[in-house]
């Protein structure tokens, strides 16, 4: 029994130790925060173009670089900061939507992922709208 307390003892000594680790390593690094996510238009008409400017800041302690950033469909497009981010410093991440390259009418729910160095490796945006028929 007494043997037993004393693994035990060693076994939360160490946990304890690792945890401390890992949550000061999670605490270092570069962080993405976004002023927002979802932009929605509401109505637009057959054959109308979107485009929304995603502003974020690097809120961590580290520089940050957008490794890549992808969109659900060929019709939404996208450009972004690729220069590494300071710390406290901001970037964009630029989404269109162009309802001409789609057949589809209705809401429309365009997902963009971004993928960083960030301790938050993958974020998402989202453009929203109503394809109404021209």
């Amino acid at each position: 029994m007494n043997g037993t307390k004393i693994v035990l003892g060693l076994f939360l000594v160490v946990h304890t130790f690792l945890s401390q680790g890992q949550s000061a390593e999670e605490k270092s690094g570069a962080i993405i925060t976004f002023s927002e996510k979802i932009k929605d238009y509401g109505d637009i008409t057959y054959g109308d173009s979107i485009s929304y400017t995603f502003k974020f800041t690097n809120t961590g302690n580290k520089d940050l670089v957008i490794q890549n950033v992808t969109t659900t469909c060929s019709c939404t497009s996208r450009k972004y900061t690729e220069v590494p981010v300071a710390p406290g410093k901001s970037g964009e991440v630029v989404v269109s939507f162009d309802s001409k390259k789609q057949e589809k009418m209705g809401r429309q729910n365009k997902a963009i992922t971004i993928f960083s160095n960030a301790t938050n490796k993958i974020e998402q945006v989202f453009l929203i709208c109503n394809v109404l028929p021209k």
